[in-house]
């Protein structure tokens, strides 16, 4: 099965059925900090991004995270690029 990768600039769901998380990159020009979630935006987050000013950051473990529906929250910092890769 091919992985599919998704791009986010706001908070919104990624994707709405069960899948596996490969990898996130979050992406901006200045300070920014997002939450990746398992359940919607009220679910249990996965994990934490959070950049101290311009960059990027990777979270890519070693073996793909299984999740039941995949939500994106921005927490702070506007419109930064959030790409997923999942299966």
């Amino acid at each position: 099965m091919p992985a599919k990768c998704v791009m986010l600039t706001d908070s919104g769901a990624v994707k709405a059925s069960p899948g596996l998380l490969v990898a996130v990159v979050l992406t901006h020009s200045a300070a920014a900090q997002v939450s990746v979630k398992d359940g919607g935006a009220s679910g249990t987050e996965i994990v934490g991004l959070r950049l101290g000013g311009a960059g990027s950051v990777v979270f890519a473990p070693c073996v793909a995270v299984a999740f039941s529906n995949l939500y994106l929250t921005v927490d702070s910092g506007t419109s930064p690029e959030v790409s997923f890769v999942y299966i």
